[in-house]
């Protein structure tokens, strides 16, 4: 194998080279070529995607039609919760990147990889630079999860928690822990020598195009789904949510979105649309400034920011440069919404439930922000027509701890909604008293109708209760 593009530790340092989002899609899309699934392979190709998906075991995931969905809207499901190291879709751009990194290794071989991680694209590293020999080193934050820290020790890689700022009156080092990403990566690029290399979690070329394969994959399925007669891909509304924290993922399947709608494989009609959390959507509040051509305020990406450890894949200080160029340009990326910490709880729970499978919260951001929007977006007598979301979930890496504490505050807010709804009803003489007296409580409504808490349906959604239309909806809730 060969490759067009040879990185070394400095150039991963900040850059001074500015692309424009044309000229990263072109140099994104020259790498990403190589593994798409959806056309006919060359020589190289072959080798390239033989080793991507065979050598180092990325499982090709397919879309999952939900067997339910607010509002009747359609919903695919793409779970990359089995991928190899780490089970999350990192072991993509981590097994792109160091087959790279080892075609490009020149007459030094490679001993070691450094890169800085939440945990889970260490983890995808390392499985990959396991079929080389090579030994990874993942310098990590104190907010990291446990559990992928621990499975990172178990696999043998060295972890590192900070850096060396002195020594102690008993020669002892001073380590200083690493406040964030930032920092962690930082250390990461610092260590040099003959065989190391540094890799970045998001924020390269390379690791970019291994994660678009996910969306080579679910437009493919896309395309037989319409080829089934399930959707329209040149004229109903399509979503394809994907969560954001560095905006490696996100950058890579806009590309490739962009690449399918060039070629009249898709219409504009279908959007990319990221997702964060609410106090860690840094991604979503720099976006205006980057649409209008302006540096966003530092103070955005740091004093502004409120972390939140349980969504650690996404607690970034601040999202990538290069998939921030991408995500600013509408071609490509439509928008970044935020979702709150309850509505991935629920989504979390939807997704054991009903689904079948176990999310992590940051894996859930995708379902949360569709089954949000779903709700919200009516379909009867015609008023909308039917949308279709395409919800990522990017990993299942979760300790049973953090489920439980999702599933608490999941099922607390269920019984408050009912509860409050219930005594709405109570108070309010008519259909518009009673959306007075929800809102005035900070209510919600279930699927347009007051649920008891004893018979609270999994697929329970939360709607503005001025949504409320029609007077048998107030006639079932007083017959309540």
């Amino acid at each position: 194998m060969t490759s067009t593009l040879i990185r070394t530790n400095a150039e991963l340092a900040p850059r001074a080279e500015t692309l424009t989002s044309g000229e990263l899609y072109a140099r994104i899309m020259a790498h990403a070529e190589r593994l798409n699934v959806m056309t006919e392979m060359t020589a190289d190709e072959a080798d390239w995607r033989n080793t991507f998906y065979n050598e180092m075991n990325v499982q090709r995931t397919h879309l999952d039609k939900a067997p339910e969905h607010p509002n009747g809207h359609g919903l695919y499901i793409k779970y990359e919760g089995h991928q190899p190291g780490g089970r999350s879709f990192k072991a993509r751009g981590g097994a792109y990147s160091v087959m790279v990194a080892q075609a490009n290794a020149g007459p030094v071989p490679l001993k070691e990889i450094h890169i800085a991680s939440a945990g889970n694209a260490a983890q995808g590293v390392e499985a990959a630079a396991t079929k080389y020999g090579l030994k990874t080193v993942a310098h990590v934050t104190p907010m990291a999860s446990k559990v992928k820290v621990a499975s990172l020790l178990q696999n043998g890689v060295e972890v590192v928690t900070g850096t060396t700022v002195g020594i102690d009156d008993s020669g002892n080092e001073v380590m200083k822990s690493y406040a964030d990403l930032d920092e962690a990566r930082n250390g990461a690029r610092n260590v040099t020598g003959d065989g190391i290399v540094t890799l970045e979690a998001y924020d390269q070329v390379e690791v970019i195009a291994g994660q678009a394969t996910v969306g080579y994959e679910a437009i493919q399925d896309l395309l037989d789904a319409a080829g089934r007669g399930e959707l329209d891909l040149k004229n109903d509304p399509v979503k394809i949510y994907v969560p954001v924290g560095g905006g490696g993922l996100i950058a890579g399947v806009a590309c490739v979105v962009r690449s399918a709608k060039d070629a009249g494989l898709l219409g504009e009609n279908v959007q990319v649309v990221g997702v964060q959390m609410e106090g860690c959507d840094a991604a979503r509040r720099a976006l205006p400034y980057l649409r209008r051509g302006q540096e966003p305020p530092h103070d955005l990406f740091t004093n502004g920011v409120i972390f939140n450890g349980k969504t650690d894949g996404a607690a970034v200080p601040r999202a990538g440069r290069l998939p921030l160029t991408i995500m600013a340009d509408r071609r490509f990326v439509a928008g970044i919404e935020s979702v709150t910490e309850i509505e991935v709880a629920e989504a979390m729970l939807w997704s054991r439930d009903v689904y079948g499978a176990v999310a992590e919260p940051t894996a859930a951001l995708s379902l949360a922000a569709s089954r949000k929007r779903a709700a919200s977006v009516p379909t009867e007598h015609g008023q909308r027509a039917v949308e279709h979301h395409v919800a990522l979930v990017t990993g299942s890496n979760i300790d049973p701890e953090t489920f439980k504490e999702f599933s608490e505050k999941a099922l607390a807010a269920r019984k408050k909604a009912a509860e409050m709804q219930k005594y709405a009803v109570t108070k309010a003489t008519s259909l518009a008293a009673y959306n007075r007296e929800l809102l005035r409580l900070g209510g919600v409504i279930v699927d347009d109708k007051l649920v008891r808490p004893s018979a609270l349906p999994q697929n329970m959604e939360r709607t503005p209760a001025a949504a409320v239309q029609g007077t048998n909806v107030w006639s079932s809730l007083l017959a309540r």
